[in-house]
C-alpha cells in the first residue's frame, strides 16, 4: 500500500513539472527508472491483487496524463500493456489478450494490409 502512495506521489510529482520548476534530469530518470523497476517487479510476480492493482494505476496515470504530457501518457500506457499482456488482463471488450488470440487477429490484419508475404518468415 505504501509503495502504491508513492507511485501516486511521484506521478503527481512529474505532473506538476514546467520550465519554472527546476530538477535534475537524474532525478527524473531515477523516478522514470522507479516506475520500470517496479514493472519489472511485478512482471517477475505472482500476487495477482497487486498486479491489477498497478495495472489500473499505470493505466490511471496514462489517462491522466492524456492532453498534459504525452512523453508519460505513452510511458504508462507502455507500462501498462506489458502487465495486461503477460497476466492477461483485458481492459476493453475486444481486447486481444492471450498470443493465440493476438496472432490470429494479426494474421487478419496483415491480409486487410496486404502484407501475408512476411508471415512465412
Amino acid at each position: 500500500m505504501k509503495d502504491l502512495k508513492l507511485c501516486e506521489e511521484l506521478f503527481t510529482f512529474l505532473m506538476s513539472l514546467d520550465e519554472k520548476r527546476e530538477i535534475a534530469v537524474l532525478d527524473v530518470g531515477n523516478i522514470n527508472d522507479f516506475f520500470m523497476f517496479k514493472t519489472l517487479e511485478l512482471l517477475e510476480g505472482k500476487d495477482e491483487n497487486k498486479i491489477n492493482e498497478y495495472t489500473l494505476l499505470f493505466e490511471t496515470f496514462s489517462n491522466s496524463a492524456y492532453n498534459k504530457d504525452k512523453f508519460y501518457e505513452g510511458f504508462f500506457f507502455t507500462l501498462t500493456h506489458l502487465l495486461s499482456l503477460k497476466f492477461e488482463i483485458k481492459r476493453i471488450e475486444m481486447e486481444k489478450i492471450s498470443k493465440k488470440e493476438w496472432e490470429k487477429s494479426f494474421r487478419l490484419t496483415l491480409k486487410k494490409l496486404g502484407l501475408m508475404e512476411y508471415l512465412n518468415e
